[in-house]
């Protein structure tokens, strides 16, 4: 075989065999993509704590949600509270979450994505998926390699508002660019902690259908 036709020929496997695959799961092609509106931790948390981080390559998005003490009415005393619970009072470090979507389709930005998040069994910011009694509450989720998406609100039978799901998709295609993350990677947070039920039944089990639309995207 003439070598010329050789070479074009592993090339044409190469591109349909490898970059066709990361086109559909991976972050998106050819597009670019916007980054979407990120409102600073510092200007709505105050300036940025010093407490000690331990860092991460990100390797998953992960998807909250925050039916516990959460008023969509006031939505800014839940974030109040956040904060002072997880910077003032506990001192961990920061916000323990590294991003926050409002129900309006705000994006608030909270400690840096190469750092691990702080979450807990039986949290009482979020879903609480275990009793008072369960041997694991209180204790430290490992949560190295994931980028923690926290969105206000209970949706364990609703569906998300409109903005908050735009947002939402709009964030996750601007990481999975970011972080070279897979679409398929995108889940519930119930998906990786055994007796969690975080988030809502009706936005984790919506969440692989708008990772295949969002994938599929990607290849027109």
């Amino acid at each position: 075989m003439n070598r010329r036709i050789l070479v074009g020929l592993c090339c044409a496997i190469f591109l349909f065999t490898g970059c066709a695959g990361r086109l559909v799961f991976s972050p998106g092609g050819k597009k670019k993509l916007p980054v979407p509106t990120i409102l600073p931790r510092t200007n709505w948390a105050g300036g940025m704590p010093s407490g000690t981080y331990k860092t991460q390559t990100p390797a998953y998005i992960t998807i909250l949600d925050t039916p516990n003490g959460f008023d969509p009415d006031n939505p800014g005393a839940y974030l109040r509270q956040l904060v002072e619970d997880y910077v003032d009072s506990k001192g961990v470090g920061d916000i323990p979450v590294h991003y926050i979507i409002d129900q309006k389709g705000g994006i608030l930005a909270g400690r840096p994505a190469n750092t691990v998040g702080q979450l807990t069994y039986g949290d009482q910011f979020f879903r609480a998926e275990v009793a008072q009694n369960h041997p694991m509450r209180g204790k430290t989720i490992d949560c190295r390699g994931h980028i923690l998406v926290l969105l206000l609100g209970d949706y364990e039978s609703k569906p998300l508002p409109a903005k908050q799901q735009e947002a939402m998709l709009d964030l996750i295609q601007y990481l999975v660019k970011e972080h070279r993350i897979a679409y398929f990677d995108v889940l519930g947070y119930r998906t990786y902690i055994q007796d969690s039920m975080n988030p809502g039944t009706a936005l984790n089990d919506q969440l692989a259908s708008l990772m295949l639309k969002l994938a599929k995207s990607q290849v027109k």
